[in-house]
């Protein structure tokens, strides 16, 4: 497959809202993630689907994120974009790998992302996400457990 235009813009689409919502969690800046999201979203990992509707439900995750970034001491999140491919002129499936980079230099394990980002009202927007992590408290974050409920 070729390096065509279009192949282009999806990855900048992708990349765009990669880098808005990796600054957004570091900075803790949830406008900034907000921003980048659609709701109703759908959010997947392993444990299972999720639907998040409310603002409160999407701000519980971020704040979530955002506080296991700081009990790991987490100072860097490393995101690649593996593909991007647009799905119609208004959305764009992506696939990433995450790792994030903790205060002693270690980076954690890989988590894998499918999504789907819609542009509504001229702005890209992240409608679906599934994770895929053997890292059990990002997924505890993503499906709404508080850390320790099993």
């Amino acid at each position: 497959m070729g390096d065509t235009s279009s192949d282009r813009a999806a990855r900048a689409v992708a990349n765009h809202v990669l880098e808005e919502t990796r600054v957004a969690y570091l900075t803790g800046d949830y406008a900034r993630f907000k921003a980048c999201c659609h709701l109703p979203q759908l959010i997947g990992s392993f444990d299972g689907d999720r639907v998040i509707s409310e603002d409160a439900e999407l701000r519980a995750i971020f704040d979530r994120m955002t506080a296991f970034f700081g009990t790991e001491e987490v100072v860097d999140l490393h995101r690649t974009l593996i593909v991007a491919e647009f799905r119609g002129p208004d959305a764009v499936e992506a696939t990433f790998v995450s790792k994030y980079l903790f205060k002693s230099g270690q980076l954690g394990e890989e988590t894998y992302a499918h999504g789907v980002l819609r542009r509504i009202d001229g702005t890209w927007k992240i409608a679906e996400s599934r994770y895929a992590s053997t890292y059990q408290a990002v997924t505890d974050v993503l499906i709404g457990k508080e850390p320790g409920d099993r």
